[in-house]
């Protein structure tokens, strides 16, 4: 049975993808070199994101060092598929202080949103301060820039973080790693009031800056915590509605985030801001459909109202009186959501065919 000579015990904080890496430092292998091996042991390298081979991974590399701890690793990969806008797998971030404290790199630091060391509370860097080459795995092989060979263990200049940090008190109630890809992606719409197209941006621009990035998200984050500024935007939104139809087709860009479950923070603030809206858009036209999907109501039709329950109908139903109607006025919106017990329409109210 192959087995490597140096075998460190994994550090529950470092990520299974580091730990393979650590090994090949250890044991004077380059990272071609320990690929090569792993794939003498499962015949999968340790690159890849499919499923199969990273529960593969895991096992040649308990083979190799006899560590059971090895599967208690976190491994941010096997999220890649499902998960990927989630993670930044081709920028590599180190914390310099915790390098020169011979730290291993911090499984957190694949997401996406970890740009600042909780510990000494500093940016992360990405790139060398000697000649700004990009990190890349094999700097956290060597601990030193594959360019000019800079060491990552001189000391960087420690860079201040503005006096509010949001990113902290929206990440922290996030406690099993296995949810904190939900807790990103929920942001989106939170981008995407602030600026069309940035959550995309954010995602895929691989040159912006460590600092670009932290602004760009604290700046969703803030939003997200500013209702007054939120529900400004979102009343912009339904103004910019009223030049359509319906209100279903002016906010035909959010969709999205008001159908699916994935978006629950910001589905929240949206409804709230929707019914406290009085007497602004009176005459805009809500597809029935467009409220039952949004608002997660069921709308059903019966003659007799008072027979409701016993045709199974509950509390939580909108019930319309005699007549199917396919959509209603914006202004009778909030008075029917705030009431859902009481009868709201019968067959003379006003309405829209």
């Amino acid at each position: 049975m192959l087995q490597l000579l140096c075998k460190p015990l994994p550090i529950k904080s470092e990520a299974l993808q580091h730990y393979v890496i650590r090994l090949a430092g250890k044991n004077g292998y380059s990272l071609s070199s320990m690929n090569q091996l792993i794939k003498k042991v499962c015949n999968t390298g340790f690159h890849s994101y499919k499923q199969s081979h990273r529960i593969a991974l895991r096992d040649a590399v308990f083979q190799l060092t006899g560590h059971h701890e090895v599967n208690d690793l976190f491994d941010p990969h096997l999220l890649h598929t499902k998960k990927k806008k989630a993670f930044d797998f081709h920028r590599v971030k180190v914390c310099s202080a915790c390098l020169q404290e011979n730290k291993p790199y911090d499984a957190d630091w694949y997401y996406r949103h970890k740009l600042v060391c909780n510990t000494h509370n500093i940016f992360l860097i990405d790139n060398c301060p000697s000649c700004s080459e990009r990190f890349t795995e094999k700097t956290l092989s060597t601990i030193k820039c594959g360019s000019c060979e800079y060491s990552l263990n001189h000391i960087f200049k420690k860079q201040s973080l503005p006096s509010e940090d949001y990113t902290q008190q929206y990440f922290s109630a996030v406690k099993n790693k296995e949810f904190m890809p939900e807790k990103i992606l929920g942001l989106e719409p939170f981008f995407e009031l602030n600026a069309p197209g940035s959550f995309q941006l954010w995602c895929n621009k691989s040159d912006s800056s460590i600092e670009d990035m932290f602004n760009s998200l604290q700046s969703a984050i803030e939003l997200s915590f500013d209702y007054e500024k939120l529900r400004s935007l979102i009343i912009n939104q339904v103004k910019n509605a009223e030049q359509k139809d319906t209100i279903s087709q002016g906010l035909a860009s959010f969709k999205k985030y008001l159908k699916h479950d994935k978006y629950p923070d910001f589905i929240e603030h949206f409804i709230n801001v929707i019914l406290t809206i009085k007497g602004e858009f009176d005459e805009l036209v809500v597809p029935i459909q467009w409220l039952e999907s949004v608002f997660k109501v069921k709308v059903v039709y019966t003659r007799d109202i008072n027979q409701r329950y016993n045709q199974g109908y509950t509390e939580k139903d909108i019930i319309f009186r005699w007549k199917k109607m396919h959509a209603i006025k914006f202004s009778n919106l909030s008075i029917l959501l705030t009431d859902l017990d009481c009868e709201f329409i019968n067959k003379h109210s006003e309405h829209t065919d």
